[in-house]
This record gives C-alpha cells, sequence and structure tokens, in this order.
C-alpha cells in the first residue's frame, strides 16, 4: 500500500532509536531536527500520493487547504532558522557564514514553494489537477529533500563546540517558535505526521504528556478538515490514508 514514506525518502536519524538526551547537544539537536524534518515529509509525500484521488468539490477544498498549511509551516521553520538560529551559531563558532550553504538550499526551492502556494490559494475547484499540483511538488521537491537531510550532517559537525552554548542556541530557537507559530497550524501537521514506531521506536522531541489531547480537541478544530489527510493520529500512530491508491505501480 503507498503511506507517507515516498516519493520523498525520509530521512535516517543519526542514531536511531537511542536515546541521546545525554550526548552532546549536537547530537540531541540533529536528532530532534531529523524528526521534524521527516514530519515535513511525510506530509508532503501524504498530499503528493493523495492527490490523484479527491474528485469531490470538498475534499479538493480541504486537500489545497493542507498544501498551503504545509506550505506556511516549512516556511516558517526556514525563517527561524534563518532569523535566530543560524546567525546564533555563527556568533558561537566565531565562523561567519557556517550555515550559509544550508541558507543557499534554501534559496534553491523557494520558487518552487511560491508556485505550490500560489497553486494552493488561487486554484478552482474546477480549475484543480492532480497531475499539475504533483508536477509543482516535483519541481522543488527533491531539492527540498536533499536539503533537509543534508542539514543533519552540518548540525552534528558542531561537536567541536561547547555543548551548553549550543543547547542555548537550539532553546532559544524553540522559544521563538513556541511564541510566533500558529499552533492551530503547526501542532497538527508536527504531531499528526510524526510516526512513532519510525526505525523501530523513535523517540520524539520532547513535550508534555496532554499536548496530543491538547491539539486533537482544541488546536486541530479550525482546520479539521484538512487534518485528515495525514498520515499520524496526533499520537504518532500510522494510519491508512483515506485518498491512497491501494496498490504501489
Amino acid at each position: 500500500m503507498y503511506w507517507a514514506d515516498s516519493p520523498f525518502p525520509l530521512i535516517a536519524t543519526p542514531f536511531g532509536p537511542r536515546d541521546v538526551s545525554k550526548e552532546h547537544s549536537s547530537c540531541v539537536i540533529a536528532q530532534n531536527m531529523a524528526h521534524i524534518h521527516n514530519c515535513l515529509l511525510r506530509c508532503l509525500n501524504a498530499i503528493y500520493v493523495q492527490a490523484p484521488n479527491v474528485s469531490s468539490p470538498q475534499d479538493i477544498k480541504d486537500l489545497l487547504q493542507l498544501v498551503s498549511l504545509w506550505h506556511d509551516e516549512i516556511e516558517h521553520h526556514h525563517s527561524t532558522e534563518e532569523e535566530i538560529f543560524f546567525p546564533d551559531l555563527e556568533k558561537l563558532t566565531g565562523q561567519k557564514g557556517i550555515m550559509e550553504g544550508n541558507v543557499e538550499q534554501h534559496h534553491l526551492f523557494e520558487p518552487g514553494m511560491a508556485a505550490l502556494k500560489k497553486y494552493a490559494t488561487q486554484t478552482t475547484v474546477e480549475e484543480y489537477d492532480a497531475t499539475k499540483l504533483q508536477a509543482v511538488i516535483d519541481s522543488f521537491g527533491d531539492i527540498l529533500q536533499q536539503h533537509l537531510n543534508d542539514e543533519i550532517q552540518t548540525l552534528l559537525s558542531l561537536k567541536i563546540y561547547d555543548s551548553q552554548k549550543l543547547q542555548a542556541c537550539w532553546d532559544k530557537t524553540h522559544e521563538h517558535v513556541l511564541k510566533t507559530c500558529n499552533q492551530k497550524v503547526q501542532l497538527p501537521i508536527l504531531l499528526g505526521s510524526f510516526d512513532v514506531n519510525f526505525e523501530g521506536k523513535a523517540t520524539p522531541p520532547s513535550f508534555p504528556w496532554f499536548l496530543p489531547y491538547l491539539v486533537h480537541y482544541w488546536f486541530a478544530r479550525q482546520y479539521n478538515a484538512s487534518w485528515r489527510f495525514l498520515p499520524c493520529n496526533f499520537w504518532g500512530h500510522p494510519r491508512a490514508l483515506p485518498f491512497s491508491p491501494k496498490v504501489k505501480a
């Protein structure tokens, strides 16, 4: 059966299911970032494989809404890196431009991301064409996947720097995310795209035990119709995609 692990490959976490919470913060950050990146890829894959199988006006509207919300989530993710996390890493390491390669990759897929947002927000139900939507995603998907994978290796290379100071950079970034994100968008996307079974047993980035309940009963309400396309429930358990083809070609 089709699921959300293709067409854009998921990223192997650097340490598999091993608990790295006591390791150097570069390991912790890289492990957590790999999980976050995989959430973004699973959601994109879920959109891609289900796109040809929606036909009713409401289903099309709900899928296009998810496309727009996914775009907003990844835009916030990368703008936070460029405005907060990467500059702080430059200060910590004393190396100006240490993350420049990652920023350059951001620029490579920006035109495709802009085209995706335009398609999601300006396409009418009557104009909807899954082939066109998939073509837009294809225009940047491989570049995006490569970037999300490469960034993990960059983070691992920071092991030569002070662990506590590096963790402080990460904590500052995390606080910024919590203050500036749209919790009705980003929390449902991330929790609904995290697979607790990944690589045997995935250790999720730490969050309160009650967060899935809060997302399920409160934060997910505004765009609830679009969350049915997500590959997992808000507790991280994979589920069948409602508009997935039954057998792989």
